[in-house]
């Protein structure tokens, strides 16, 4: 798995699309599993210690956190990031993954993992 890069001025409101596919690039319907997105400034930190943690429905969170999409997008999933996510912190680089546990098989894969790299903008 590559790690990727994304990045995100502080205070704002950022939607992240994430799309699963097989290793044949064949979508995989992830309706009704658990997504979890971490980001935190040591990998090994505990979830409270976290900067950003969002959870869908099944992760117990919400729709507003995580929205996994209806047909025929089925394999995708919309990660809202609030302002309120990242008030109070500061330009830093965060390490981050997100985890998708099936319900049918209660397997666990990390599908993404990267770094979120936070930037103060010029207005506040």
């Amino acid at each position: 798995m590559a790690t990727i890069e994304k990045s995100l001025y502080l205070g704002d409101s950022k939607t992240y699309r994430l799309s699963v596919v097989d290793g044949d690039d064949n979508p995989v319907v992830i309706t009704g599993d658990a997504i979890v997105f971490t980001a935190k400034i040591n990998p090994t930190d505990t979830e409270s210690e976290a900067i950003i943690v969002k959870k869908s429905t099944a992760a117990g969170g919400s729709d507003a956190e995580i929205e996994i999409l209806a047909s025929p997008n089925a394999n995708q999933a919309d990660i809202k990031i609030l302002p309120s996510d990242t008030a109070g912190e500061e330009e830093q680089n965060l390490s981050f993954d997100i985890q998708i546990t099936r319900t049918a098989t209660s397997k666990v894969h990390t599908v993404v993992k990267g770094v979120l790299t936070l930037m103060q903008d010029v207005t506040n």
